[in-house]
Formats: C-alpha cells, sequence, structure tokens
C-alpha cells in the first residue's frame, strides 16, 4: 500500500484528502496519475499539470514508486 494526499484543488474536486492505494511493483508516478485519473475524471486536467513527491522528494513521471511510501499530489499554486 501506499498513502496519497490530496492538496488543493485536487482535494476539492476529488472530494478526499488522503487514500490509501494498493502498491504494484513497478507503479511509476506517472501510472499512478493515469490510475488516478481512471477513478477520479474530474481531476484530469489539473492532475495532469500537477507535481508528484514521494517520500517528501519531487519526482518524474518515470519514477518507481516504493511500497509503502506517502506521494503527495501538489497542484500548481498562482499568486499575487
Amino acid at each position: 500500500m501506499i498513502q496519497v494526499h490530496f492538496f488543493a484543488g485536487l482535494r476539492e474536486q476529488a472530494k478526499v484528502s488522503q487514500i490509501d492505494w494498493r502498491w504494484e511493483k513497478g507503479l511509476s508516478a506517472g501510472q499512478l496519475r493515469s490510475q488516478l485519473t481512471q477513478r477520479w475524471p474530474t481531476i484530469d486536467v489539473l492532475l495532469q499539470r500537477s507535481t508528484l513527491a514521494v517520500n517528501n522528494q519531487i519526482v518524474p513521471d518515470s519514477f518507481l514508486i516504493p511500497d509503502q511510501a506517502e506521494v503527495a499530489l501538489l497542484p500548481p499554486v498562482s499568486g499575487g
């Protein structure tokens, strides 16, 4: 299992702040992104623009997520 945390707009659109997700050997950050979009189609656009952090480190979509990891979904921020 991995723990996935949704922040800001992603949390609002998915209506969940944290979930446990079934981990599979070889699961990449990009694959997780795709699987989450399948479960919550409404987050697709925002999730594609979001950054993923695994165990507090920003990772590319090719990064293989280890079992028991903590994944943060970080949508882009804007300021003024």
